[in-house]
């Protein structure tokens, strides 16, 4: 079932092919259907919670997109029913837009803005506060202007097995008027002995990104990203309202030559283009490449464009997705079945575009993938995350479900990030995860 847009389905084709975990909002908390199960983890104490980051001893780590910056640290009190809420971080840095990106490595907390990388010295299983004077520069000099209220400041960022960094820069309009240098890339750095790091001297490792907000490396050490597509396509010649169903958010597998090209700003996926089998590669705006180099047959020469792994639905901004890897765990105690074993969940953040008649997104979806060509099988299974919690006017509340980050935690069961609710929500398969009656900030 299609629980984005009322859209033909194409013969032969799944034009969504999206496993949804079921979960509504009432008065009492989330409902799942099971055998999905769901609870608020922490609610009503991290501000805007973002990313999550499990670090090896098992405690979450969040970021949050506050006014003041903070990143927070969460454990649970065994066969206590309670989680500690540590404020790990205080970003005292006016003006710095920190707010996304996280990650561990090595010993050390990686913290982005829009225009740096800092560490922290970080010891798994201390959960004592660091100091922000502690902090050292990795990277230095991000572009980070832009068009205020456009332009995409969260810089994401992701290891590999050999501990090369890689950063996403998202682009700097809603459509740059042809290539920006540094700007919607994903830049590679490999020698991190040495800090700070100059922006200009990393390596282009993928090109025509436009906000790559979701990184993950695949078991195969394969890099993959949900990408955020522009809103206001402008293709009259292929239809009225073509912007309404298109372009396609985007599935990428950057598994090309370092420093291919994926597509912005000149080309765009489809997802509900009548006439146009969903992932067809077309310019994206005539008038915009008004020479003649760049047209559709350019678009579809994969030479040129490599397309997306599959094409998700337009407007329902994807910002983050995970692997589900947990051999250990799968299939006991609320964790997930083995067979969904290197799936990917995501998230779907947005809410309505333009007028759109009920919102897009606002809920998690499983993309199934076939675990010997590890690439998505463009099946629909069935509806697993979903909440609805809307006004008079279909707008969401400020509560409303938006989930932004994920992470499984260390007995399988997936963690999910909501910043418009300021909760964190578990989710377990088969039984109940064991009650949480309260969360309280550690001093």
């Amino acid at each position: 079932m299609n629980l984005f847009l009322n859209i033909p389905t194409f013969k032969g084709l799944v034009p969504f092919p999206l496993f949804f975990l079921c979960i509504t909002y009432s008065i009492a908390g989330f409902v799942a259907d099971p055998p999905f199960y769901a609870q608020t983890y922490v609610g009503d104490t991290i501000p805007l919670p973002r990313q999550l980051e499990v670090d090896p001893f098992g405690d979450i780590i969040v970021s949050t997109r506050d006014q003041t910056s903070k990143i927070f640290l969460l454990y649970e009190i065994p066969n206590n029913g309670s989680v500690e809420v540590v404020q790990l971080l205080l970003l005292d840095a006016p003006n710095s837009k920190f707010g996304h990106g996280i990650a561990y490595h090595s010993g050390l907390l990686y913290v982005s803005n829009s225009t740096h990388i800092l560490r922290w010295p970080y010891t798994p299983g201390a959960r004592v506060p660091l100091q922000f004077d502690d902090g050292v520069v990795v990277v230095g000099g991000i572009p980070g202007e832009g068009i205020p209220g456009v332009a995409h400041f969260t810089r994401t960022m992701v290891f590999d097995a050999e501990g090369r960094l890689y950063v996403s820069i998202g682009s700097g309009t809603d459509l740059d008027d042809g290539f920006v240098p540094d700007r919607a890339v994903i830049k590679r750095f490999s020698n991190l002995s040495q800090v700070p790091i100059n922006y200009q001297d990393g390596e282009i490792f993928a090109t025509g990104a436009r906000n790559e907000v979701g990184l993950t490396f695949d078991p195969l050490n394969r890099l993959w990203g949900v990408e955020n597509s522009a809103n206001l396509l402008n293709r009259t010649d292929l239809g009225n309202n073509t912007w309404i169903g298109n372009p396609a958010e985007e599935l990428n597998l950057f598994d090309g030559e370092v420093g291919s090209h994926y597509g912005y700003p000149h080309c765009f996926s489809t997802y509900d283009l009548p006439g146009w089998t969903p992932n067809t590669q077309l310019l994206f705006d005539p008038f915009l490449d008004n020479d003649s180099v760049y047209n559709d047959a350019w678009c579809g020469n994969v030479t040129n464009n490599r397309p997306p792994a599959l094409a998700l639905p337009a407007h329902t901004a994807p910002l983050e997705l995970k692997f589900y890897q947990d051999r250990v765990n799968c299939g006991i105690s609320g964790a997930f079945p083995c067979s969904m074993i290197y799936s990917v969940f995501a998230t779907f953040h947005s809410g309505s575009f333009l007028g759109q008649p009920t919102p897009l997104g606002n809920r998690v979806g499983l993309i199934r993938f076939n675990t010997l060509t590890m690439m998505p099988t463009g099946q629909i299974d069935e509806t697993i995350v979903y909440e609805e919690h809307l006004d008079s006017n279909n707008a969401c509340v400020p509560d409303c479900f938006r989930p932004v980050g994920l992470a499984f935690d260390t007995k399988g069961h997936l963690l999910v990030s909501t910043d418009y609710g300021n909760k964190i929500i578990k989710v377990t398969y088969g039984q109940p995860p064991p009650p949480i009656s309260k969360w309280t900030i550690k001093e």
